[in-house]
């Protein structure tokens, strides 16, 4: 049985890493900061206080073009193919 045991923490500190989450919010604070310091008019300090108005749909979101294609291979519809681009032969639809 282990009963010496250390944990993460206190390994990290004793290395003296300093730990990914405060690394994070440093980064946070300091772009905030940045943020705050351009003008009033500039479009990313507009949009960190921006909160849209009305709500949104209930239920399952409405399937888009790009997620059919990407779920078939393929948008769905036919799609021409050509055999060779030089004599511009067309086979047919796929």
């Amino acid at each position: 049985m282990w009963t010496d045991y250390k944990t993460n923490t206190k390994i990290a500190k004793e290395i003296n890493i300093t730990p990914v989450l405060d690394k994070i919010q440093e980064y946070n604070r300091n772009w905030l900061q940045h943020v705050n310091k351009m003008p009033c008019n500039r479009l990313l300090r507009i949009l960190k206080n921006y909160r849209p108005t009305g709500r949104r749909n209930h239920g399952r979101p409405l399937q888009r073009l790009l997620d059919m294609r990407d779920r078939n291979g393929s948008t769905g519809g036919p799609t021409a193919c050509w055999l060779d681009d030089d004599d511009d032969k067309f086979i047919g639809n796929a």
